[in-house]
């Protein structure tokens, strides 16, 4: 794995767990993460499979810079960590479809 990949994997690990850190420096963590594995990272990929890379990577930036609102903390973080957990798997395979990315979006 790589370090990227394992730096946003991380992240999404504690979002899941402690949904609270998104609210408590995980949302900075993880876009810190994701800004420091960019999608041109996956290079070795097709070019549909570079555009929803790089739709996956915006999408989580928005959901990362969203402050959630009352009651929704959870569903936010679940999503996040998701995202993340998509990302990581993004930048470690090479196998990776834009169908994949497609259905996880």
């Amino acid at each position: 794995m790589t370090a990227q990949a394992a730096d946003l994997l991380s992240v999404a690990v504690r979002l899941d767990e402690c949904p609270t850190e998104l609210l408590n420096g995980g949302a900075t963590e993880a876009l810190r993460a994701l800004d420091a594995a960019a999608p041109e990272a996956t290079s070795g990929h097709s070019g549909t499979v570079t555009e929803e890379i790089r739709a996956l990577w915006e999408r989580a930036g928005i959901r990362l810079r969203e402050v959630p609102e009352p009651g929704q903390l959870f569903p936010a973080a679940a999503e996040a960590a998701t995202l993340l957990y998509a990302a990581a798997w993004a930048l470690d395979s090479e196998s990776v479809t834009a169908e994949d990315l497609h259905i996880l979006m």
